[in-house]
């Protein structure tokens, strides 16, 4: 062989072990990653059915829904690089099986750590175990550790593998006009320049641009009490689970809380008592850290990542849906970190969307089907709300009170069991939504219940999810025939038991019937879809 082509391949597989070696430590260096900005190239006023603003998990979710349904969405976004830092690390089960839906959740499974257990510390001492639940026939773990700047990533090769266009260093400087369409002003680094689009999703998080030009503001509670949040490589030999640490010897007034992620990367949230809350230099972090890794006697070597603060709140705009400007994910609703539930609302927001803005921009559902994304979205974030407020006032006690009781739950707990629910941090699970038919022949004996979610069951040949459509769909457990061109699954399986279930696109179940009335079925498809037909069709029947 050729010595010149040995000298290459060599010098080949040299560069090929330096990029691996690079790509595994992107978790601490997504902003090095450069995305080319975009620049018009004339000045007509083109036209899309949909602009999405914001290149976050939600943005980029949103953009890989539309494109499942077909529907032409740009991506418009005011940087061009990934954010560093773990942020939003804890992904819901639902949440991947939303991603199975886009064709990413193989690549989050592959790198993420799935879990099921936590454990609660009141100085020294274990005081709760938490355990999910889980069982071999789950396709994904209750929760799926994966740093947000990983997960965008990976959203952003898919978007770009579909073709969607996202437009890097571009920002919405006006909105012209939102009534039969919306007019927008986008000014790029070099130019300004208008388009329009039959509707505007606003996915801008915490401090949304649209929500400001609008007029608008979050609403609701806003919690003392700051958190340090710190990724760390270290590698220690512990599982993937989450630690809690009430009054550890290194915060003695406060908590801490560890999750492990990919690439030996471990997440630290530290509360700051109002005496700490000035320290925002990288060394007080570190002493920081330090100290609360003395206090568990780890003496391996580590390197600080990333770091910030946050602040827990429960905000949210009285209304998602403004004409045809929509507000999803942080730029409608902020979530405490206590839960899980921020990322994972806003993926659920994406997902419900998701479907119902293709069915409206396909004439198959009036413009005023948006209200029910507005009522749906809305009472689901009411009840994380409520939730979530039990879990912050506990983790971060407000008043002397709720620090006496705090106290009072973990030294009771050392040796009584009757409180330690108490310690419950609500981890993020699937809502339920009240839909109208619940009242025409409800069936109780179902082990599922109308407005509830689907189980994504084990079958011999795979998972239920892995052939669902991304439309509405009848699961049978009867295993009758069906004459409808209602894509259909036929199914025999304990969970879904001898009945038949009509499904949306989301996989929340619409109607339920132990015996199949073609007539109330019709009526029910008509109102849902806005038109029935008959017939048998082979191909759109499933058996599993």
């Amino acid at each position: 062989m050729d010595s010149l082509l040995i000298l290459k391949i060599y010098i080949y597989i040299i560069i090929k072990k330096i990029f691996i070696n690079i790509m595994k430590k992107y978790s601490s260096n997504t902003s090095s990653i450069k995305f080319q900005s975009y620049e018009p190239n004339d000045t007509k006023i083109h036209a899309f059915d949909v602009v999405i603003v914001g290149s976050g998990p939600v943005g980029l979710t949103l953009a890989l829904e539309m494109k499942k349904q077909n529907i032409k969405a740009i991506i418009i976004t005011n940087n061009n690089f990934i954010p560093d830092g773990s942020k939003a690390i804890c992904i819901s089960r639902e949440s991947m099986e939303t991603f199975q839906s886009l064709g990413v959740a193989d690549k989050i499974s592959s790198i993420g750590l799935g879990w099921v257990n936590g454990k609660s510390f009141y100085k020294n001492e274990k005081v709760y175990e938490l355990k999910m639940p889980d069982n071999d026939n789950e396709k994904y773990k209750p929760m799926t550790n994966l740093q947000q700047s990983i997960l965008e990533e990976i959203l952003i090769k898919k978007c770009l593998e579909q073709k969607i266009e996202i437009r890097w260093n571009n920002q919405i400087t006006d909105i012209l006009k939102n009534d039969n369409n919306v007019q927008l002003e986008v000014k790029s680094l070099k130019n300004k320049y208008k388009i329009t689009s039959k509707f505007l999703l606003a996915a801008d998080g915490a401090k949304s641009k649209i929500r400001e030009k609008l007029g608008l503001k979050l609403e609701g509670e806003s919690y003392s009490g700051n958190y340090l949040i710190a990724d760390i490589k270290i590698k220690l030999d512990y599982p993937t689970e989450r630690l809690a640490f009430f009054y550890p010897s290194s915060n003695p007034e406060g908590t801490a809380l560890m999750h492990k992620q990919p690439f030996n990367i471990w997440r630290i949230d530290y509360s700051l008592e109002n005496q700490l809350e000035k320290k925002t230099s990288s060394q007080d972090v570190k002493n920081m850290i330090q100290d609360h890794l003395n206090s568990l006697s780890i003496k391996k070597k580590w390197g600080l990542v990333w770091w910030s603060q946050y602040k827990a709140h429960c905000l949210s705009l009285k209304n998602f849906v403004h004409n045809r400007i929509i507000f999803c994910g942080d730029a409608a609703h902020l979530v405490p970190i206590f839960g899980v539930k921020g990322l994972n609302s806003g993926i659920a927001d994406a997902h419900n969307i998701g479907w119902k803005l293709p069915y409206i921009l396909n004439k198959k559902k009036p413009l005023s089907f948006l209200k029910t994304y507005d009522s749906e979205r809305k009472k689901a974030i009411a009840n994380i709300f409520n939730e979530s407020k039990k879990s912050t006032l506990f983790m971060s006690p407000p008043t002397n009170g709720y620090k006496l009781m705090q106290n009072a739950v973990l030294s009771l707990s050392i040796k009584n069991s009757f409180c330690r629910s108490l310690i419950n941090p609500r981890q993020s699970k699937a809502e339920k939504y009240d839909f109208k038919y619940k009242k025409i022949s409800y069936i109780d004996k179902s082990n599922f219940k109308i407005g509830q979610r689907l189980k994504n069951i084990k079958l011999s040949k795979g998972f239920l999810f892995d052939f669902i459509p991304n439309s509405y769909f009848i699961l049978n457990g009867q295993n009758i025939s069906i004459d409808h061109t209602i894509y259909s699954i036929n199914i025999r399986n304990n969970d879904y038991g001898n009945f038949i279930y009509l499904v949306r696109p989301d996989k929340y179940i619409v109607y339920i019937w132990n015996k199949l009335n073609i007539t109330e079925l019709d009526k029910i498809v008509y109102n849902e879809i806005g038109f029935c037909n008959h017939g048998k069709n082979s191909k759109n029947r499933k058996i599993l």
